[in-house]
C-alpha cells in the first residue's frame, strides 16, 4: 500500500524559490513533489499529473529526507534529471493512451508533453525528437 499523499499550496514547497530563480518559471505553473506532498496551485491537478508527481514520490520513496537527496542530485545532474522526468512523462501518457481513445487527442497530448519535457521548465534537457522518442519507449 502507498502512503497518503498530501496536496499543499505551491507557496509552501520548500524549494520553490531554487526551481523559480533556476528556471525561470512562475509558481501559478509549478507543481513540485516532494516526500510524500504535492505542491500546486490552487487551480488543482488533473489525474494524469497526478499520475506524473506520483512517480516522483515514489522515487523519493515518500519521504522528506530522501526527497531532499533526491532534488539535490536533480539539480545539479541534468542527466538525472532527464531521466526522472522521463520516467514520469512516460507514466503520464501511458495513463492518458487508456483514458483517451481518440488517436488524435492521444496525438495532441503527446505532442504538449514532448514540448514541456523539452523545454525551459527543465533547463532544455533534449530536443523534442528526443523527448518524442524517450516518451513512447
Amino acid at each position: 500500500m502507498k502512503p497518503k499523499i498530501n496536496l499543499k499550496p505551491i507557496i509552501e514547497a520548500p524549494n520553490l524559490q531554487l526551481l523559480k530563480n533556476t528556471f525561470g518559471v512562475d509558481e501559478k505553473d509549478l507543481i513540485i513533489a516532494y516526500g510524500d506532498k504535492i505542491f500546486c496551485p490552487e487551480k488543482g491537478l488533473s489525474q494524469d499529473l497526478i499520475v506524473h508527481e506520483l512517480v516522483h514520490c515514489e522515487r523519493q520513496q515518500f519521504n522528506e529526507q530522501s526527497a531532499e537527496r533526491w532534488w539535490q542530485k536533480y539539480m545539479e545532474d541534468k542527466d538525472f534529471r532527464l531521466n526522472e522526468e522521463v520516467l514520469a512523462y512516460r507514466q503520464q501518457y501511458k495513463f492518458c493512451e487508456k483514458v483517451y481513445k481518440d488517436r488524435n487527442a492521444r496525438a495532441r497530448i503527446l505532442f504538449a508533453l514532448t514540448g514541456e519535457l523539452a523545454g525551459e521548465r527543465y533547463g532544455k534537457l533534449c530536443a523534442r525528437s528526443e523527448a518524442f522518442a524517450l516518451i513512447k519507449k
